[in-house]
């Protein structure tokens, strides 16, 4: 008799649950898209967006050197050291920050599979791999460069001259200063519920990438 007034609880409870539907993360799926364009534009996320997305920091690092690559791409034409290399993408990561425009509010109502609007300006990839060619402080760089090279220093010996560097710095990470962002474009993400590996629930991209792809001008 007990077991069965157990049995018929325990069905009463679960049917309770069914009726209730699927438990739902603490943090908005609007927030937990906003902290994903964050990542995929500086490569970082705000402090008070963090707990809306688990994420590890090699998750970020490994963000955050996709968001770079095209540039370190174009920095390759140059004969720098991984120090003035490792400043310029800091330069250019702080750029995008301070000129990031992001907006995400839910448009779809189903609880269980939020779709959320971005609108977000994004990167020109014209601008970051082919830099400038009447840009004035990069051809003098360049010229300096040729005219060193010309008289037989190696790349070699070009990436220990502190001055070579420190003229690099300041004519690339000028440049990088100026760079434009497309005008604004709108993607919508639809989300799901996904368990972190704190336990916890958070809402995901169905597609992470496509905001990657989005924010990079690749979409």
């Amino acid at each position: 008799m007990l077991m069965k007034i157990f049995s018929t609880a325990l069905l009463a409870a679960t049917l309770l649950l069914t009726a209730c539907g699927q438990k739902l993360p603490e943090v908005d799926a609007d927030r937990a898209v906003t902290a994903y364009a964050q990542l995929y534009t500086c490569g970082a996320i705000d402090d008070d967006l963090k707990h809306a997305v688990n994420l590890s920091d090699a998750d970020i690092v490994a963000a955050r050197a996709e968001v770079v690559a095209p540039l370190i791409r174009a920095l390759k034409q140059y004969p720098l050291a991984e120090e003035t290399i490792d400043a310029i993408a800091k330069k250019f990561l702080d750029r995008l920050h301070s000129i990031m425009d992001i907006k995400t509010a839910l448009t779809h109502g189903d609880k269980e599979r939020p779709t959320v609007e971005l609108v977000a300006t994004n990167i020109n990839p014209a601008t970051v791999e082919i830099f400038a060619e009447d840009d004035d402080d990069l051809n003098a760089l360049k010229a300096r460069l040729a005219e060193l090279k010309a008289q037989g220093v190696t790349d070699d010996q070009l990436k220990q001259n502190p001055e070579i560097q420190s003229f690099a710095l300041g004519a690339l990470g000028k440049f990088i200063g100026e760079f434009n962002m497309n005008e604004e474009a709108t993607l919508n993400v639809p989300c799901k519920i996904v368990t972190g590996a704190d336990g916890k629930l958070y809402w995901h991209p169905e597609d992470v990438q496509s905001i990657a792809r989005f924010i990079s001008g690749q979409q």
